[in-house]
């Protein structure tokens, strides 16, 4: 009996003892619950953070191999992650960038030499997107996984941009180069206007020599008017309306838009035959069009049509709903039609945004990478600024049609003048001191002013000059004409100094760069007389008698 009850005593204690561990491990197995529970938390707000996040995620095998991407891959790339997932980056990659080596890749990765790259990629619309993948190597704690995994980022934008600012220095430099032959260009040009219409000028020349020599003065004029609008292009221009013929300036353009286009590309023109004048800057229109040309040009990689229309149009109350700041009036329309690509409706209606304009692939990066022409938000600038309207309309595989409304002046078009052979303008008996380093030009210059009867002394450079008027204190020197870019002595510096030995002498500069181009330095004063080369004698002739007479 006492047996019995020391064991059922031992039994009792030892049920306690596992009621006390089953109470320890329903305590354990509740706090396991809470820690799953959390774990579980934790790891849905993790994933709802990744799988919201714009930041492109993903995971890879050594060899490459796709095995997790974030939602965002799929607004980047518009691929499902099960398209991608299995597969390596390098699969959609571009073909002009460099294909993705794992091996090679981890190499370097593994000796710690590259943490990132960039490579160009093909999305499932077709269109190219850049990313920079920042990588590194994982372990899982196991130590049973490796591979790569980190966060892409979409830096499409940022290439534009950079493409845009090397457009812009390769364009600084090329406005550099060309304001640095101007000044030679323009010495030439002026010496051949110049003597072809002194030639013009001589009532003894035959007809035929007439005639030839207008010739050459019309063909200087053309070139004077091509270097222009080339030098257009380097340089940022007040905008200076006035009537003009929109034919004139596009056939003007002719043979230059030919040269951009290039000989896969045919070119047409269906201009009215008694199209209005338009008030604007031609210049600045100019640059529209050309640039309006590249950008059609590289619309059509594999050849096309290019077409300028100009057509007088009379814009009512109902048409001007659609251009809420444009007001009804006459105006002349320029369509410029291409055969090219084409844009979709959702990009045509932002084309002109100028944020969009950064980011579109057809108006600023075009095919193979490059980028030319401006982009449509500052053509749609420039035509605003001149009080007009500019409207896109395309269609995808299409083409494109790009319509500029301009104002259209009331008066009529000028009559064209015969050439003439007199100059007829008021000469003088004054004393004028020509300063210019260019042979042609000084002697030019000295020509026609000792043939209006004006005392003329001639110097090559600014220091032939000094030394003359040190020589010659008592000698009235009535007017100085001087280059402004000059060896040794500058214009601006002789200037200075020969008025301290003649104080009463007036100045004309004259220089192959623009007023504009002068004052922006600082030097050139708005009411100082200044005269551009190429010039005629006749605008010489008239300019030289007004300083003279100026008070």
């Amino acid at each position: 009996m006492a047996k019995e009850i020391r064991e059922k005593e031992q039994l009792g204690d030892e049920l306690k003892t596992l009621r006390s561990k089953v109470k320890e491990l329903e305590k354990s197995l509740s706090g396991l619950k809470d820690e799953h529970a959390r774990l579980a938390e934790n790891e849905e707000k993790f994933r709802t953070l990744i799988e919201n996040s714009t930041d492109l995620k993903y995971r890879c095998d050594l060899k490459g191999r796709i095995s997790y991407l974030s939602k965002a891959w799929e607004d980047a790339l518009g691929y499902k992650s099960t398209e991608m997932i299995g597969s390596k980056f390098s699969d959609f990659q571009s073909p002009e960038s460099i294909k993705f080596d794992a091996d090679e890749f981890l190499k370097e990765l593994i000796d710690k030499k590259i943490s990132s790259y960039e490579a160009a990629y093909i999305s499932k619309s077709g269109n190219i997107i850049h990313l920079r993948f920042n990588v590194m190597l994982y372990r899982s704690h196991t130590g049973s996984e490796r591979g790569i995994m980190g966060t892409a980022y979409d830096i499409t934008g940022l290439k534009c941009i950079e493409d845009q600012l090397k457009q812009s220095q390769k364009m600084e430099a090329v406005g550099r180069l060309a304001g640095g032959i101007a000044h030679d260009f323009n010495n030439l040009l002026t010496a051949i206007i110049g003597y072809s219409e002194m030639l013009m000028m001589n009532n003894l020349l035959p007809e035929n020599a007439f005639q030839s020599a207008d010739e050459i003065n019309k063909a200087a004029h053309r070139a004077a008017a091509l270097t222009q609008q080339l030098l257009a292009y380097s340089r940022k221009q007040v905008s200076r309306p006035r009537a003009f013929n929109l034919n004139k300036l596009v056939n003007n353009l002719d043979m230059l838009l030919r040269r951009v286009i290039g000989e896969n590309i045919e070119f047409f023109t269906v201009l009215e035959i008694d199209v209005g004048l338009v008030i604007a800057d031609p210049g600045q229109i100019e640059h529209v069009i050309m640039n309006l040309a590249a950008n059609a040009r590289d619309s059509m990689p594999n050849g096309g049509a290019l077409t300028f229309e100009t057509r007088n149009v009379n814009l009512d109350e109902e048409d001007c709903e659609k251009y809420p700041e444009v007001t009804p009036g006459p105006y002349v329309r320029l369509t410029v039609k291409d055969t090219g690509h084409g844009m979709d409706k959702e990009t045509a209606r932002h084309i002109m945004d100028p944020i969009f304009s950064i980011m579109d692939p057809i108006f600023s990066i075009k095919e193979g990478g490059r980028r030319t022409g401006l982009g449509l938000a500052t053509a749609y600038g420039i035509v605003k600024q001149n009080n007009g309207q500019l409207r896109v309309t395309s269609e995808v595989h299409q083409g494109t049609a790009i319509e500029i409304y301009l104002p259209r002046a009331e008066e009529k078009i000028e009559k064209k003048e015969t050439p003439q052979r007199k100059l007829e303008t008021e000469g003088g008996n004054e004393t004028v001191l020509v300063v210019e380093d260019e042979s042609a030009v000084r002697i030019m210059v000295g020509t026609l002013l000792k043939g209006f009867g004006y005392s003329v002394i001639e110097a090559k450079d600014g220091n032939e000059a000094l030394e003359f008027c040190r020589q010659n204190k008592e000698m009235m020197i009535h007017l100085l004409i001087t280059d402004i870019i000059m060896p040794d002595v500058s214009g601006f510096d002789l200037v200075k100094r020969v008025i301290k030995t003649h104080p009463g002498t007036k100045v004309l500069y004259i220089s192959g760069y623009s007023e504009e181009e002068i004052s922006n330095k600082g030097t050139l004063g708005k009411k100082v007389p200044f005269l551009k080369k190429p010039f005629t004698p006749t605008v010489l002739a008239r300019k030289v008698r007004g300083v003279l007479d100026r008070d």
